[in-house]
This record gives structure tokens, C-alpha cells and sequence, in this order.
């Protein structure tokens, strides 16, 4: 007898912990109101965001109206993959909601600065440029997106030098360069404000791939070094414009190991594969009382 009252309480005890774990993992009936949040997600190329998904425990299923710009996994993790938008679609029961993704391509330095000198600029997947035709072009087109125009592209398969230390001097080395610049009237003069004018993707081997860019010559006086002379003004122009194209971190002035100052600054989040180091260094036009600012960018973490 007592071995059955024994058994009897241990199936009790048993049932009702089946029925907790129902109650609290999913709902017995329809009366729950499904509920996804955001309402509308905007994402990178390559970046996953999770949907909250509520109540808990509720059944789910999730879809992607078009997956090759972003996919969601049977948890609500949605994952941009290019350009463009989807509507992913959670159902429980028979209910639904959707969800608006708008995928962006973060590959774009400047993108949302919102001044108009600022003109987006395409930053590669820099591994991707010394061996892929598809990528290059699709530094060119990502370009013309916003009125940069083709100037030079040398697509050969040459074996190009070394040039271990990238000081803004590239003069004797002959490489691969995509070259786009600023669009002009036929008269020649410039037909936006933009700042910068030049854009140079050099690539010269695998591990060896480095863009930068050339300022209009607007600048009376050499601002790099007034800034490390300590000039408040000249700190904060060149502030200004590593934070307008999104690096915003370890702002300060530095040098390179040639010698030449310059003012650096990291982008430590957009990019997938990890920081980019931005450098602005001032070049003189000879024979003139015109400096232009060279800006460059590579893939490299602060120096600990």
C-alpha cells in the first residue's frame, strides 16, 4: 500500500512539473498576442541583429521575403547579405507580424555625415582587391554610385614592388591603382562642393593594399603641423574630418616612421575584418602658397 501511495505521489509531482514547464515554454491557448521588436531594422552588409521575439516559449516560425539581401534563422536572427530591403515574416499560431529590414553597404566611409563637402567613399574588403576583378569593379561601381568618375584602372596581372611603408610617397614604385575622381563640367570646374577630389585604391599584392585621397588645395598653411605645434583651429579641422568619415577614436596627432607628421584616428566598428586606421598627412603644391590634405586607409588596429 505505501508503495503505492509512494508511486501515486511521484507521477503528481511529475505532472505537475510538465505542466509548469507548459505554462512558462508555451501558451495552451490563443489567447497570448504575439509581439516582434524593432518594427523596422537597418543593418550592414555581413551583420546579424536578433529579432525579440515575445511572449517567450511561443512556437515560431520565421521567413525571409528575399534572401539574398537578408536571411533570419529559426531563432530571429536576422543577417544582412547586400544591398536592398526584405520583409521578414514571424508566424505563431495564427498569428503574424513583419518586420522592414533595410540592408546597407557600411563599406562606405562618410556615408551618413550629413555635411555636403562629405561625399561617400567606397572602403574595399582590401584582401579581396590584389586578386579579384569582380572586387575592383566593384570598387569602381560602388564609386559611380555617387558621381565619382573612372579615371585610370590598370587591370593587368604585372608582378608589382614592394613598399613596406606606405608615407604618402609612392613615387618609383609602379603598381595596380584604381584612380576615380571628383565629376567636372566640360569647363572643368567641379560640379559639387565636395572636399576631396581624388580617390586611390592601390594594390599592389595580397598583404599589400592601401586607398587614400587627395584633398581640394584649400589650405594657406600646413595644418598637420600647426596641429601638433598645438593649433586649437587646426586640431579640430582635421578632428572634424576623421570623425565626418566615421573614425572617431584615438584622435591625435602621431608620425610615421619616416618621420612625416601626421593625424590619425580609428573606425573601430564599421567594418567587419576588424579597425581601419585613418591618417591625414598635408602635402605643399611646389611653387605655391596651397597645401592639399592626404588621407589614408588601411586596415590596422591601435598600437597597444
Amino acid at each position: 500500500m505505501k508503495q503505492k501511495i509512494c508511486m501515486l505521489l511521484v507521477a503528481l509531482a511529475t505532472l505537475t512539473l510538465f505542466g509548469a514547464c507548459n505554462n512558462d515554454n508555451e501558451p495552451t491557448n490563443d489567447s497570448f498576442e504575439l509581439s516582434v521588436t524593432p518594427e523596422m531594422l537597418q543593418l550592414g552588409v555581413g551583420v546579424q541583429k536578433q529579432l525579440t521575439i515575445t511572449p517567450e516559449g511561443v512556437s515560431y516560425s520565421c521567413s525571409s521575403s528575399d534572401e539574398s539581401v537578408a536571411t533570419v534563422d529559426s531563432k530571429g536572427v536576422v543577417t544582412g547579405v547586400k544591398e536592398g530591403e526584405a520583409v521578414i515574416t514571424v508566424m505563431a499560431k495564427e498569428q503574424t507580424k513583419t518586420v522592414k529590414v533595410v540592408v546597407v553597404n557600411h563599406r562606405y566611409m562618410g556615408l551618413h555625415s550629413g555635411d555636403d563637402m562629405i561625399s561617400p567613399i567606397y572602403i574595399p574588403f582590401f584582401p579581396d582587391l590584389a586578386v579579384s576583378k569582380e572586387a575592383q569593379k566593384q570598387v569602381i561601381a560602388a564609386n559611380e554610385k555617387y558621381d565619382w568618375v573612372l579615371f585610370s584602372y590598370d587591370d593587368d596581372d604585372d608582378e608589382d614592388e614592394d613598399d613596406d611603408d606606405h608615407d604618402g610617397d609612392t613615387a618609383g614604385h609602379s603598381h595596380n591603382v584604381i584612380h576615380m575622381k571628383a565629376p567636372k563640367y566640360a569647363n572643368g570646374a567641379y560640379m559639387d562642393s565636395r572636399l576631396i577630389i581624388d580617390l586611390y585604391y592601390h594594390y599592389i599584392k595580397a598583404d599589400d593594399i592601401y586607398f587614400d585621397c587627395w584633398t581640394r588645395p584649400l589650405f594657406k598653411n600646413d595644418v598637420v603641423k600647426a596641429a601638433h605645434d598645438g593649433s586649437e583651429k587646426d586640431i579640430k579641422l582635421l578632428r572634424d574630418i576623421l570623425t565626418l568619415y566615421g573614425f572617431t577614436e584615438n584622435l591625435q596627432p602621431s608620425k610615421y616612421k619616416s618621420g612625416q607628421l601626421n593625424f590619425e584616428g580609428y573606425n573601430m566598428t564599421q567594418f567587419p575584418e576588424g579597425p581601419m586606421w585613418g591618417s591625414i598627412y598635408c602635402t605643399q603644391i611646389e611653387g605655391e602658397d596651397s597645401y592639399y590634405l592626404e588621407f589614408q586607409v588601411v586596415q590596422r588596429a591601435p598600437k597597444k
